[in-house]
Order: structure tokens, then C-alpha cells, then sequence
């Protein structure tokens, strides 16, 4: 199981950037109905995560697609 230091850009993020990634992340995971698109999106499958300094969000890529992940936990 890949844990979140692995992902490239992780360590670079602020406590609150990391916290904020993990619980939405977690939020993002409940959301899907399909144990196919969970596993899409699951912490193994984060190519990279990085902070957008200008839209104050979190930019997370996956193998297939990407999210911004906000400050206020929703995703889009």
C-alpha cells in the first residue's frame, strides 16, 4: 500500500496542504459508488500533488485524470 509521503510533491506541501489532502481525499474516496473509480483515485494511483499558489488549491493527478482539491474540501 502506497502511503501519501511517496507521492511526488507531498513533501513539499504545508501541514495544513497535507491535512487538507488526506481528508478530502478521503471524502473523494467515499463519494465514488464504484469500487473501479475508488480504486482509480486511491492514494496508489496519485501521480503527483502540488500547490497552486494563485487558485489556493491542491492540484492532484491520478493515472487517468486530475482534481483540484480546495480549501474548503470539495473537489471539482
Amino acid at each position: 500500500m502506497r502511503k501519501y509521503e511517496n507521492v511526488p510533491g507531498y513533501s513539499l506541501l504545508t501541514e495544513e496542504q497535507k491535512q487538507l489532502l488526506k481528508e478530502t481525499n478521503r471524502r473523494h474516496q467515499r463519494a465514488w459508488e464504484s469500487e473501479k473509480k475508488k480504486a482509480e483515485h486511491s492514494v496508489e494511483q496519485m501521480k503527483k500533488v502540488e500547490w497552486d499558489r494563485q487558485e489556493k488549491c491542491l492540484k492532484v493527478y491520478y493515472e487517468k485524470d486530475w482534481y483540484h482539491y480546495s480549501l474548503d474540501g470539495s473537489w471539482y
